[in-house]
């Protein structure tokens, strides 16, 4: 997932088992950037997902197809605080809310406060209904 070091001015990437910085000014930032290296915008990606899904909230971006990175907002978009989950990575553990995905070696995860964990599952959920509605 993703979260914005204010310390460090770089966006936050947790994996399984690392955590990387790329410098950007926001996440919005790093995320057109991403867009942007497949040919496409973050604006682009939003108005062709939301024209095509009938969405207007909670709208995942597809930032990458041949990596497969669809990621979705957990809070609102402009939210510097907003954490914004991988869409593939939940969707690869089965369906199951997994503690090891916001933890790391029995340690909250950085960015994501313990009293979150029911925001958390919430968004997990709308992962899954998202991926239902994109592919059948």
């Amino acid at each position: 997932y993703l979260t914005y070091d204010w310390e460090k001015a770089s966006v936050r990437i947790r994996k399984d088992d690392a955590l990387d910085y790329y410098h950007c000014n926001s996440i919005k930032e790093y995320l057109n950037r991403r867009c942007q290296q497949e040919g496409s915008t973050l604006q682009g990606r939003r108005e062709a997902f939301s024209q095509l899904m009938n969405a207007r909230k909670h709208i995942p971006v597809l930032t990458s197809v041949r990596r497969g990175e669809i990621f979705m907002p957990f809070g609102k978009m402009d939210d510097p605080q907003t954490i914004w989950i991988n869409l593939r990575a939940v969707l690869q553990r089965g369906g199951k809310r997994d503690p090891d995905l916001f933890h790391q070696r029995g340690e909250p995860a950085a960015g994501l406060p313990p009293a979150d964990r029911q925001k958390a599952d919430r968004a997990i959920a709308a992962v899954h209904h998202a991926h239902r509605r994109i592919v059948p």
